[in-house]
């Protein structure tokens, strides 16, 4: 059984994201282009293609710092353009990085969104194996 592969046959992953102020972060993602699928006063899933998550109602300030999810597009340049022009119309403090090419061959961005979790933004050459 240890050398075994099992296949779970998993259909999607959706992390739960905490926010520190539940309207603003649905908002900011809305903003961002996140489709807001769903929600009640403490959960809402948000979805852009085949990826999304599941942003809650509850923040706790050590896990949020903590928490970093890893996006991967087709170009990255669009995100981050849409990013530039959403921040201003925020008052939180955004942290958000330029575009570098990692040695690795990844070009990549980091962003905060409003309740200070880190998503790390790629867009991967095909011959990576990231």
């Amino acid at each position: 059984m240890a050398n075994e592969k099992l296949n779970i046959d998993a259909v999607s992953l959706k992390p739960f994201v905490p926010a520190l102020d539940f309207e603003l972060s649905k908002k900011f993602y809305q903003d961002i282009g996140f489709q807001l699928e769903w929600s009640d006063s403490n959960l809402a899933h948000l979805q852009t293609g085949t990826c999304g998550f599941l942003l809650q109602n509850y923040f706790i300030e050590d896990f949020a710092n903590n928490m970093v999810l890893h996006l991967t597009v087709n170009h990255c340049e669009d995100l981050h353009k849409i990013l530039k022009a959403t921040i201003s119309k925020y008052s939180f403090p955004v942290y958000l990085e330029e575009i570098t090419m990692k040695e690795w061959g990844v070009r990549d961005f980091v962003f905060k969104d409003p309740s200070g979790v880190m998503w790390r933004v790629a867009e991967i050459k095909k011959e990576s194996t990231i």
